[in-house]
């Protein structure tokens, strides 16, 4: 109902370069973005080993990771006010936090410590058809009111049923099988407001 009554703008970037999402976040106000893409190994400024997302290089058009230290540097250059409400990084290990003394700071909360109020990622590698499910439910769930924690909630519920399972069909070329009822457990969210 509020895609249909001009209440819902959907916009889709034309590559996934970084220079564009900066521009696209300084010219306009999102309440929601999604960034739909790998999780990658990547080196900090220092060129020490560091988790990111995969990006696409503006020149070439290839692929470029790109670390989470660097992404949340750049992304500082956007006006805080300009920051969307929601940061949801549907990337494999997006929001995987290392058990050992030599700790990786995920990419969710390096976006969390920059200032952005809801970051949202995958705690481990996520099947391409659980995220869709997940951030299908999850945006269905958001556009109908729902605060965000009881939307994420519910869209954890929804990808543990299986519904997203076809015909048990678990896995994409490429994906790792693993427990794919285990998928609802993966998105954390982190959030800064003061409801959050």
């Amino acid at each position: 109902r509020p895609w249909s009554k001009g209440d819902l703008v959907i916009e889709v970037a034309e590559d996934g370069c970084l220079p564009t999402l900066i521009s696209r976040l300084e010219e306009q106000q999102y309440h929601a973005v999604i960034m739909s893409m790998h999780g990658t190994a990547a080196k900090d400024a220092q060129g020490k080993p560091e988790w990111g997302l995969l990006l696409e290089d503006q020149q070439t058009g290839r692929s470029a990771p790109v670390a989470g230290s660097i992404l949340a540097k750049e992304l500082s250059k956007v006006p805080q006010s300009q920051y969307p409400g929601l940061m949801l990084l549907s990337a494999c290990r997006s929001a995987k936090v290392e058990e050992s003394a030599e700790s990786i700071t995920s990419v969710v909360r390096q976006f969390h410590e920059q200032g952005f109020e809801r970051v949202l990622g995958m705690r481990l590698s996520v099947i391409d058809k659980a995220a869709s499910a997940f951030s299908a439910e999850l945006f269905r769930r958001l556009a109908q009111g729902e605060a965000v924690g009881r939307a994420v909630t519910l869209a954890r519920d929804q990808v543990a049923k299986g519904v997203w399972l076809n015909n048990h069909e678990t896995v994409g070329k490429g994906e790792v099988s693993g427990d794919v009822y285990a998928q609802w457990t993966l998105p954390v969210l982190l959030d800064r407001t003061a409801d959050g």
